[in-house]
């Protein structure tokens, strides 16, 4: 072999192992994309497990809250047909024969024994009282006295919501008065307890707490209401304090609204809580008293 062919053989075999280099780097470069991909739908996995575990959690809380709504609402529909049956409520329209523009409306009075037999005149006998409007049992209504009594019971109605709004309202500033609350009722037994004010404000709202022994560690666990991150909403909340460890909070954002809820005091009935996803409290939902 002349040493022309030998030259010409070796640059051959230089540049197959080039091509062959050049061939591993890409496959290496390949494989590495190939690896990355593969995690990336790992840690999509990942994430989509704990969207799914978070997302039946939250629909087990509010489907608890919908069972103990749906109870609330045959206890008060009880308690109004009670009501109705205690105090006689009857329909006007039922032993009036005056005909109404509107014979789809029925309108509701409730009458007294003692209001019936001692009036001495035809005319219908209504009077606002604190209790519903009393009317004798006369089947010799007009129109007019069948208008009267509309615009009685309207203003009745008035009065009786006029009362409530002020009772919850003494109701709630008594609470706010308080320098206590009593957690009840709660899934996570750890906090239920008697709660003292502390007289500190967290975010111009008060707070109050407890001491627990939690986890294997003293603890305090604090009511407290403040925004949430990456929100200008302030919510309450029950945790550990100076841990990042919410036991529920609040469903309602508080301050500004009709529907906001109070900075003052903390939700007092069930359904004004919830569990969220980062949340370790568990089900039922607390309930409080002062």
């Amino acid at each position: 072999m002349s040493s022309s062919e030998g030259r010409y053989e070796i640059e051959a075999a230089k540049a197959r192992l080039a091509a062959a280099k050049a061939q591993r780097t890409s496959s290496e470069k390949l494989m590495s994309c190939a690896n990355e991909v593969t995690n990336n739908a790992k840690l999509a996995l990942e994430r989509a497990q704990q969207s799914m575990a978070a997302a039946k959690k939250n629909q087990e809380m509010v489907q608890s809250q919908l069972d103990k709504a749906r109870e609330e609402v045959k206890a008060a529909e009880k308690c109004l047909a009670e009501s109705e049956k205690r105090h006689e409520v009857i329909d006007i329209d039922d032993i009036d024969d005056t005909p109404q523009k509107d014979s789809n409306k029925k309108r509701k009075v409730s009458m007294s024994p003692r209001e019936q037999g001692n009036n001495s005149n035809n005319n219908e006998v209504i009077t606002l009282s604190d209790s519903p409007p009393r009317r004798s049992n006369n089947n010799n209504s007009s129109r007019s006295s069948s208008a009267l009594s509309r615009e009685q019971l309207q203003q009745y109605e008035r009065l009786r919501l006029d009362r409530l709004a002020q009772s919850r309202r003494d109701q709630q500033q008594q609470m706010i008065n308080s320098n206590r609350i009593v957690l009840s009722g709660c899934g996570t037994s750890v906090v239920n307890g008697t709660y003292t004010k502390t007289g500190t404000l967290c975010e111009g709202s008060p707070t109050y707490s407890k001491a627990v022994w939690y986890d294997g560690n003293s603890e305090v666990i604090v009511i407290f209401c403040r925004k949430r991150a990456n929100s200008r909403n302030k919510y309450w909340h029950i945790g550990i304090s100076g841990k990042p460890v919410f036991f529920y909070t609040s469903v309602r954002a508080v301050g500004g609204g009709p529907n906001a809820g109070s900075i003052e005091l903390p939700p007092m009935h069930q359904l004004g809580w919830m569990v969220r996803e980062t949340d370790t409290g568990k089900l039922p939902l607390p309930k409080m008293r002062t």
